[in-house]
């Protein structure tokens, strides 16, 4: 994994404090998942609910016992909640 060192220190250098897209997110016209870990400190279900209101029509998924990274701390949840999203079940014919 590679990382911006440029990018992460202008973030933790107060960035983060002058950026805010939530006004936009009511333009989101596509399907939209939010997968967020309910132990996520920094972007929890405090965030992730409102974030899934603004977007008309998205599916928000909280995984269980997962922090920040979901990818990577719940790879099969995660993994699950994105193939459910994407290929949802096909109904009885």
């Amino acid at each position: 994994m590679r990382a911006n060192l440029a990018a992460g220190k202008a973030w933790e250098g107060g960035l983060y404090q002058s950026v805010d897209l939530r006004p936009l997110l009511g333009r989101i016209t596509s399907p939209t998942l939010i997968v967020a870990g309910e132990l996520d400190f920094i972007c929890g279900s405090a965030q992730a609910r409102p974030i899934a209101a603004a977007v008309t029509g998205s599916q928000l998924v909280m995984l269980a016992g997962c922090g920040h990274i979901p990818s990577i701390e719940a790879p099969q949840e995660y993994r699950q909640a994105v193939a459910d999203f994407l290929l949802p079940a096909r109904q009885p014919q």
